[in-house]
């Protein structure tokens, strides 16, 4: 079940998607991604849709946490192939109390 990717039929997701990744309040993320069920997170960094997540004063939002690699502790990178690993960022989330 996806929960949240750039497009316009998906407001609601969309809205979670840009709270959680530009996010910078542990709390506040964690608790919605608890809320929505969330239990992976996949990133494409420098993609075109990049913008929807950055803010260009705070360099705490979870995105650029992720893609720095500093993710939170309740997070775990998980290795992707060669081919995807260049590309792609994969998390799990490794705190799932409902």
């Amino acid at each position: 079940k996806v929960v949240s990717t750039v497009h316009h039929r998906n407001a609601a997701g969309i809205l979670d998607g840009v709270r959680i990744l530009g996010g910078h309040d542990e709390g506040k993320i964690l608790s919605l991604m608890r809320k929505r069920g969330i239990d992976l997170l996949l990133l494409c960094p420098e993609s075109d849709s990049d913008s929807y997540f950055l803010d260009a004063t705070d360099d705490q939002i979870l995105y650029r946490r992720l893609v720095s690699g500093d993710p939170p502790a309740w997070l775990r990178a998980v290795a992707l192939p060669a081919g995807l690993g260049d590309n792609f960022r994969l998390f799990e989330v490794t705190d799932r109390r409902r």
